[in-house]
């Protein structure tokens, strides 16, 4: 796990060490400044007592930079740090959707989307620890406590050993005494607020079907049930850190007395003078600040190794189409052949598709209609090589679609869904996902053809008006008739429709058939749908049955 930290976070190797050194001055001039303050203002007391002269101009001038390199240092530290912590948050999302791009759809159908949601979210926020509340704290507390130690041992090494052993009781072995009961706490505390996002996405995206079946009071119970033992997760937690805090400023305190008791005769025997004394008391009291952070750092390592545990459940996964060793090129025959194809999901009892012989030539136009559950879709799917085939189960030309860039093949492929997905963004953003650099006119066009103009005339921004969250503003037949406009766009040569008049009136409906039919020619289309498509011209019409084809007369 350490290995696989340091991966994601050697990038920023120049952002991170500066941090770090930024963190171990502040933290060393404050620990200096207090020291310095107690010899300072014990000296000046004893020249007033004594009459004695004291040049505290040197002193006053080194305090006053101490106090400015502990300010500057504190607000470097925190941009910095959080800069480079940004960073590298930034770059693990990046990393987690890469491995998670693989996996759909034929893997990802079995998480529930709030799980994903709070692992792409929560889980990698919580990543942040290893840098922020982990390496930083410790590395700086080691820096300061051996700086500290060799500075009292100049005086005394009594008081340097003492001070030391209590440092690394209070900074170390009660930390890690204490994560011995923490580590089961923060695991839990990871999966309930994990199940607390996943049941509260759920709830949100299903309060409609919820209201309609009076069935809202139960799921709020499941939430307040998961919410009590969350919070009772967390308070158990912030008592064992509250623990450790306290017995900090118990050896904390322990230490200042220990370097009072054994210093005192020191100043009675003239070693050292009485300001060094307040200087040597303070600083080991301060030398505390350093591992201050300590106890929430080792704490912090449990829901670090918890949340690395949930991202790695998926990231482990291996994708069930992996990319060809050997690519072959997209062949000039676009002939689509299917041989003997037979397929079933994980898990599953029967075949999906089974034993499917057939050709689609191109520049043809196949429809092919069944119930719901018979394999349509799948069917398509496979053809859009979201799923593996056998050898040679399903062809491109004479190439086996297994030896096929997965990407290189889609972008001969334009895609209509039976469920649209819209992403969070403008209209003519999700329309540019299919041709990114379209101008203005081409998506108007586009959706002129797909029947939209009146909708674009009312929306108050035209092409940059916000379609909300997956589309949440625009009605379910709008957003087919925007796949539709995004399909027009990329003007591929192949066409897999599924169930592309779903969701439409019927004048809707014929309005799209008559562009299809225009916009068709001379383009491969396999069209599935649940039933007939009269005013669409089709060269050839399939049944499907329990997986099974059969030709329609």
């Amino acid at each position: 796990m350490i290995r696989q930290l340091w991966q994601w976070h050697r990038p920023y190797l120049g952002w991170l060490s500066l941090g770090l050194i930024l963190s171990i001055a502040a933290l060393l001039a404050n620990i200096s400044l207090l020291a310095l303050s107690g010899w300072f203002i014990s000296s000046m007391a004893l020249a007033g007592i004594t009459g004695a002269t004291i040049n505290y101009f040197t002193p006053a001038a080194i305090i006053r930079g101490l106090a400015m390199i502990r300010t500057a240092g504190r607000y470097g530290e925190r941009v910095v740090t959080h800069e480079a912590t940004f960073r590298v948050i930034a770059k693990l999302r990046q990393w987690f959707f890469a491995q998670l791009e693989p996996l759909a759809p034929s893997q990802l159908y079995l998480q529930r989307s709030g799980d994903l949601l709070g692992k792409l979210q929560k889980d990698i926020d919580r990543l942040d620890a290893f840098y922020l509340r982990i390496a930083l704290p410790i590395i700086s507390a080691i820096v300061a406590i051996v700086a500290v130690t060799f500075f009292m041992a100049l005086y005394d090494w009594k008081s340097a050993f003492i001070t030391l052993l209590l440092l690394i009781l209070s900074g170390f072995a009660l930390p890690i005494a204490l994560n011995r009961y923490a580590n089961p706490v923060a695991q839990n505390e990871v999966q309930l607020a994990n199940q607390m996002r996943t049941h509260s996405v759920e709830f949100t995206q299903g309060i409609g079907e919820l209201l309609a079946f009076n069935a809202e009071q139960a799921k709020i119970s499941q939430l307040n049930h998961i919410q009590t033992h969350w919070f009772e997760a967390q308070i158990r937690l912030h008592k064992i850190r509250s623990i450790g805090a306290l017995f900090q400023g118990f050896f904390a305190h322990m230490a200042l007395w220990a370097i009072i008791l054994i210093c005192a005769p020191l100043v009675s025997n003239n070693i050292i003078t009485g300001p060094q004394l307040a200087m040597l008391s303070l600083l080991s009291l301060a030398a505390f600040e350093a591992i201050a952070p300590l106890p929430l750092a080792f704490t912090s390592w449990a829901e670090l190794r918890e949340a690395i545990k949930q991202l790695e459940h998926v990231t482990d996964q291996k994708a069930l189409r992996a990319e060809p060793g050997m690519e072959e090129k997209i062949p000039n025959c676009l002939d689509i052949t299917l041989n003997k194809l037979s397929f079933s999901y994980q898990n599953a009892n029967r075949y999906t598709l089974d034993d499917i012989s057939l050709r689609f030539p191109y520049g043809t136009r196949t429809l092919i209609t069944g119930s719901s559950g018979s394999g349509k879709s799948t069917l398509l799917q496979i053809i859009e090589a979201l799923y593996p085939t056998p050898n040679n189960a399903c062809l491109i030309g004479d190439t086996d679609i297994n030896l096929i860039n997965s990407d290189q093949w889609r972008c001969n492929v334009s895609v209509i869904t039976q469920q649209p997905q819209l992403i969070n963004g403008t209209l003519a953003e999700n329309l540019r996902l299919a041709k990114p650099d379209a101008s203005d006119t081409e998506l108007l066009v586009a959706l002129t053809k797909a029947n939209l103009e009146d909708f674009v005339d009312t929306l108050p921004d035209g092409l940059d008006t916000w379609l909300g969250d997956t589309g949440a503003k625009v009605s379910g037949g709008q957003a087919r008739r925007i796949s539709i406009a995004q399909a027009l766009l990329k003007d591929a040569p192949i066409w897999l429709l599924d169930e592309p008049t779903e969701g439409l009136d019927q004048s809707s409906s014929s309005k799209i058939l008559k562009l299809l039919d225009q916009y068709l020619i001379n383009k491969t289309a396999i069209i599935v749908s649940h039933q007939g498509l009269p005013s669409l011209r089709i060269d050839h019409h399939y049944i499907m049955s329990n997986g099974r084809l059969t030709q329609h007369h």
